[in-house]
């Protein structure tokens, strides 16, 4: 039977709807009655384009018709054009770390379009990131330039989330809102939809159980004209739902075994950045979390059962410290009727003592610590609430953030580069933290690109980054063949054993060979572990499970007799190699172009699968 006996509202409703969009396609190109009819049908659109992809969050203007179709075929469309910039990045970038320098023209064009262009962008290398076709899915190559595209793109994205949001009046800013923010940027590369939802049944179930015991306990009501609660009694129940043991036991039946698995990071140190993550904080078994952001989720608690709760800063020290608390107008007929909320001491309602300070709070060693608060201090701003939340992070960083250290576990050291780009956005007219950030950049090697524009952006020297720029791109375009000599007993993409003596016992550990060098360029030290005598024999760059790169004479290394077992689970992986295939991690066009001959001779070593 054909279509064009059927009517219109047959077809849409019947036909249609249970086509898929590729049939659509071919429908809309078969006729020119059927071409119109669909071109028309823009609900048939939405829904199919909803359906397609359901974790697309479209910002609508009030009143604004919008073309499904249109957006349909720009999504089709990006689908293609991040394939092809992901699979040109690698000869972009190699032999360099694509966290060095990724080229201007990749990120213009992923980046650069109109709503909802990089929405859509987003969305492809976000789906590339966590759920890649199958065909995809082996590609090492290809699966790491994308997730660093990802961040890249992200960052962008809630760059301008950030800039929109930091426009607003004071008045209309929510800590609540803000701290979302944070939150979506610190787990951006360890979740695949990034939504308030969660957070928000959280704080709705807070509120509900703060109602459930006052009713319970003091048979007060929140409806009608019963008795009410004070809103003293009211805060202090909100302190017990937040810091009593028991009841954080009944916060996490509502818990699910995947934020279980994140919230097993949260628990590593005052460092983690999880305890700058409010949805995070909120189901932390143990309650650890900043100060501010136990801060933000008591805030709005509080302001959801009608009460005003505002941040203020108090000191110790002689001003040298300072940290934020939560003041509440007890008694509005007196001029300093406050009473301040102190996380600290789990949320504990207290007045100022007579030479105006708060506390005691309990240090490391015991001792009691006193707070001073200004008179009538004003308001924190939404911006350094949340810059206060970060600076002792970024401060610490020679400490505790490091590149050098293992980040690629979620939560343990977090990228300190990404914190700072954090900083940069909640801040946007700074200056100050766009030198700090470029500093950093320098020290560390990494976004030549990003911090460059920053600084271009805001008219700040970056000359010392120009410089390193022009030297990473020239080593880069070098090109280096590197010809086997016959004393080489490995070659790259094989699993080997690497006897680390670093301790003062040996440990036999799984990596795989990235580069050689026939003998030392001169760099290694021998600092870790015993001394090595003989620097003329040939060294090699490694890659081990859960690191970074070690440059290790051949003396410590064996082959591994039974590489399809070792497990060597390393980002970089894809830098250098397209696919594992049992027996030898195989090297991608670039690696290959620079060793030639590696590959036949590691398998020459390890045999046919």
């Amino acid at each position: 039977m054909s279509l064009l006996i059927l009517s219109n509202e047959i077809l849409l409703k019947h036909i249609f709807t249970f086509l898929e969009i590729s049939d659509l396609y071919k429908l809309m190109h078969s006729c020119s009655r059927l071409s119109i009819v669909l071109r028309d049908a823009n609900q048939l659109w939405k829904k199919k384009f909803q359906e397609r992809w359901p974790n697309i969050c479209l910002r609508e203007q009030p009143g604004r018709v919008v073309n499904w179709l249109d957006r349909m075929n720009l999504r089709l469309r990006i689908i293609g054009v991040v394939k092809k910039e992901v699979r040109s990045i690698s000869a972009l970038c190699y032999p360099e770390r694509a966290e060095t320098y990724t080229p201007d023209t990749v990120i213009k064009t992923l980046t650069n379009g109109d709503y909802p262009y990089l929405e859509f962008i987003d969305d492809e290398l976000t789906r590339l990131k966590f759920n890649p076709p199958e065909e995809l899915a082996d590609d090492l190559t290809f699966t790491y330039y994308a997730r660093h595209l990802y961040t890249k793109v992200r960052m962008c994205l809630l760059e301008k989330k950030w800039l929109y949001f930091m426009r607003q009046p004071e008045s209309k800013k929510s800590l609540f809102e803000g701290a979302l923010l944070v939150s979506e940027w610190i787990n951006m590369d360890f979740r695949e939809i990034h939504s308030s939802s969660d957070s928000e049944l959280m704080i709705d179930w807070i509120v509900d159980r703060v109602k459930f015991l006052l009713g319970e306990t003091r048979n007060y009501s929140f409806q009608g004209a019963d008795v009410q609660p004070t809103e003293r009694e009211i805060l202090t129940t909100i302190s017990r739902v937040l810091f009593h043991k028991d009841e954080m036991k009944m916060l996490l039946i509502y818990v699910d075994d995947e934020v279980n698995e994140r919230d097993r990071y949260v628990a590593c140190g005052c460092f983690s950045p999880g305890t700058y993550s409010i949805d995070l904080v909120l189901v932390s078994d143990a309650r650890i979390g900043h100060n501010n952001i136990f801060c933000v989720i008591y805030q709005e608690v509080a302001k959801r059962m009608g009460i005003l709760c505002e941040p203020v800063f108090c000191y110790k020290d002689h001003r040298f410290y300072k940290r934020v608390v939560l003041r509440w107008k007890e008694y509005p007929e007196q001029e300093e009727g406050y009473t301040y909320i102190d996380m600290y001491r789990k949320g504990v309602l207290q007045r100022l003592d007579a030479t105006r300070r708060l506390g005691p709070v309990y240090g490391y060693f015991d001792d009691e610590e006193y707070y001073d608060v200004d008179v009538n201090p004003p308001v924190v701003p939404v911006e350094e609430v949340f810059q206060e939340m970060l600076r002792l992070l970024l401060e610490e960083d020679n400490r505790f953030c490091d590149l050098k250290h293992g980040y690629t576990k979620p939560y343990s050291v977090y990228p300190t580069s990404s914190l700072f780009r954090l900083a940069c956005a909640i801040s946007p007219w700074s200056t100050d933290l766009v030198k700090k950030y470029a500093t950093f950049c320098e020290k560390k090697q990494i976004q030549f690109g990003d911090a460059i524009r920053l600084c271009q952006e805001r008219r700040i020297s970056c000359s010392k980054l120009l410089k390193l720029l022009n030297e990473h791109r020239q080593k880069q375009a070098e090109k280096v063949v590197c010809n086997r000599s016959p004393s080489m007993k490995y070659a790259i993409g094989l699993v080997m054993i690497y006897n680390d003596d670093a301790k003062c016992y040996l440990r036999k550990r799984a990596c795989v060979i990235i580069s050689w060098d026939i003998k030392c360029k001169g760099y290694y030290s021998g600092m870790y572990g015993k001394p090595v005598a003989n620097l003329d024999q040939p060294f090699y760059n490694i890659l081990l499970d859960d690191r970074f790169s070690e440059y290790v004479p051949e003396e410590k290394l064996e082959l591994h007799r039974n590489p399809e077992s070792a497990s060597v689970k390393n980002g970089n992986l894809g830098m250098h190699f397209s696919k594992f295939d049992g027996r030898i991690y195989v090297p991608n066009p670039m690696s290959k172009s620079r060793f030639p001959d590696d590959e036949a001779f590691a398998r020459s070593l390890v045999g046919p699968m």
